[in-house]
């Protein structure tokens, strides 16, 4: 596991864990030093709001040993309110027909940024995220690759 923020703010004793202690805003240079520090074929793209159900790591095995040409992996989001009320967003399945991705001009309503597996040989092949990005780095990434990408959506 890598973590790209300051180690002091964990308290997990369990995991093996690499801390890289960077100090920046810039999820483009953030995501591109992971991709370089990573050792394992995937990444599980997670930020510090994310919560997982139980079976969600069991869930992205299946479907990734299903769909072994997959290069990115994605479920749907639940996000809670302010006031505690469940929010879901079903995302589509666009798998073998990922140029339907592009029709939509709001990639986040279509696809979620975090939780989200990718194969690390993905961006040796095509490139990392773009860090003129402060944001949207992920839907930069997607809109300048999709011809050469496979999305699986965990369902």
């Amino acid at each position: 596991m890598i973590y790209t923020g300051n180690p002091d703010e964990l308290s997990i004793d369990s995991v093996s864990l690499k801390c890289l202690g960077l100090e920046s805003d810039n999820k483009g240079e953030l995501r591109n030093r992971v991709i370089e520090e990573a050792s394992s074929d995937y990444i599980l793209w997670i930020s510090n709001s994310c919560e997982m159900d139980f079976d969600f790591i069991e869930e992205i095995r299946e479907v990734l040993e299903e769909y072994l040409d997959a290069d990115i992996i994605y479920p749907n989001k639940v996000q809670i309110g302010l006031d505690g009320q469940e929010k879901v967003f079903k995302y589509d399945e666009f798998y073998g027909r990922e140029f339907d991705l592009i029709r939509n001009l709001k990639l986040e309503s279509v696809i979620p940024e975090w939780g989200v597996l990718t194969k690390r040989d993905t961006f040796r092949k095509l490139g990392g995220f773009d860090q003129s990005f402060v944001n949207y780095e992920f839907y930069d990434f997607l809109w300048r690759n999709i011809k050469d990408l496979k999305l699986k959506h965990t369902n």
